[in-house]
């Protein structure tokens, strides 16, 4: 598995966005829209090939998708399941990362029973039930209060992916825990949790990993569901500039990074 970019937005300093389990992105794109006006805003999807099947192939995918566009050194934003390759970039290519923004992530998932379920349902004979319950029971785990038309119009138009590469980064999560590595990562870290998340702990995930980390803030976002990015009411660009003007533990930076 590897990642490889999708879309860029803008001409500022660099951000890259690695998304969740879904692999596409296809929600955070509102975001990054708005975000290309003080930013350099790089979408990544995951797709098959490369390496093995690990988060260590994704952080080296990662790196190469920047060597690509001919950027050395970047902040990442990821929600979900991208928050892992995001901090493992940090860790195994710290040179290339001056900041990390996580959105309702974990360094380890909280809930294998809810892994098993999610495997179970994600496998070919129950893949309309699982996309049916996304469609409805999802809207209020997924998007909470805060969804618009143009949200959920677009929520409604993606077709999530459970074929076999979204079950791979399924069984991933199985073995995935960073926790004994999160006081190496040295870059500032921005926390972001909802505390309407019906996917994953996120508030508690949260708290758990700023515990951790030498250079974390936390930002409780409420009202809102598992998928924020696409939220206009939060004001990501203010956020994202102030992780942007912070300086990591032992975080030397270049002009222009």
């Amino acid at each position: 598995m590897r990642v490889d970019v999708n879309f860029d937005y803008g001409d500022g300093p660099p951000l890259c966005y690695l998304p969740g389990i879904g692999g596409t992105g296809a929600l955070a794109r509102l975001c990054l829209e708005r975000l290309a006006a003080d930013f350099r805003a790089v979408g990544t999807c995951y797709q098959p090939g490369g390496g093995p099947d690990s988060y260590q192939e994704l952080a080296r995918s990662v790196v190469a998708a920047l060597d690509a566009r001919g950027i050395d050194k970047t902040l990442l934003l990821a929600e979900s399941f991208g928050g892992g390759v995001a901090m493992q970039t940090a860790l195994d290519h710290p040179e290339r990362v001056s900041g990390l923004a996580l959105v309702n992530t974990f360094a380890k998932h909280p809930s294998r029973r809810a892994l098993h379920v999610s495997n179970f349902l994600a496998a070919g004979s129950n893949q309309w039930l699982y996309r049916t319950l996304r469609r409805f029971a999802g809207r209020r785990g997924l998007l909470g209060e805060h969804a618009t038309p143009e949200i959920l119009a677009v929520f409604d138009a993606h077709r999530a992916p459970f074929g076999p590469d979204y079950r791979t980064r399924l069984r991933m999560l199985f073995d995935f825990d960073l926790r004994a590595r999160l006081p190496e990562i040295r870059q500032p870290v921005a926390l972001f949790a909802a505390d309407r998340d019906k996917v994953v702990a996120s508030v508690a995930c949260a708290h758990e990993m700023q515990a951790l980390l030498p250079d974390a803030t936390l930002r409780i976002l409420p009202g809102a569901g598992h998928l924020v990015l696409p939220v206009a009411a939060f004001d990501w660009p203010a956020w994202l500039r102030d992780l942007r003007q912070r300086r990591g533990v032992n975080n030397s930076t270049r002009p222009g990074c």
